[in-house]
């Protein structure tokens, strides 16, 4: 599956990437002749199958033996998109509270943040401007004050305009 799929580290964490590659290289070292189509179909469809199960982490995906079979190119392409796929679900049903609420989570931090956009979208997409404010080493209040003089700092002909607010108040507040 490694072979065909390097473009998965764009789709999924490193780790679960690499750890399908190294479990595939381990028992099928890569080699010049055409996966087995039939196994590779096979592959293909027991990953489907194990996405549909709604799997606690892609990293368990790895100890699977369809993850060590041999992908043709078409089941390779086949295979990422079913991958990525199932990452784009599971991210949009994780996290949608938090972009609503317009508040990011991880562990006991949190990070609120602005966004507005301006103008029309453009053919290639938006463009996308981050402020981030100054501060740091003071009282919440100081940097909730600075958070609020940052929303209001730029304006743009095109582009979405994000300021964050910085998850904690020490000096180096956007570790």
């Amino acid at each position: 599956m490694c072979r065909e799929s390097v473009s998965l580290v764009g789709a999924l964490p490193v780790r679960t990437v690499v750890s399908l590659c190294l479990a595939s290289l381990a028992v099928n070292p890569v080699s010049a002749r055409e996966p087995d189509g039939a196994k590779s179909a096979a592959a293909v469809a027991a990953l489907k199958a194990a996405l549909a199960g709604n799997p606690t982490s892609y990293a368990e995906l790895g100890t699977k033996e369809f993850a060590v079979t041999p992908l043709t190119k078409a089941d390779a392409a086949t295979a990422r998109t079913m991958l990525w796929q199932s990452h784009v679900a599971k991210i949009r049903a994780e996290r949608t509270a938090e972009v609503n609420d317009r508040v990011l989570k991880d562990g006991p931090a949190t990070m609120p943040f602005f966004y507005k956009t301006f103008g029309d979208k453009p053919a290639g997409g938006r463009s996308l401007w981050i402020s981030m404010h100054g501060g740091g080493n003071t009282r919440p209040q100081t940097n909730d004050r600075q958070y609020e003089n940052q929303k209001k700092l730029y304006t743009l002909t095109e582009g979405i305009y994000l300021a964050p607010r910085a998850p904690t108040n020490t000096w180096n507040l956007w570790h």
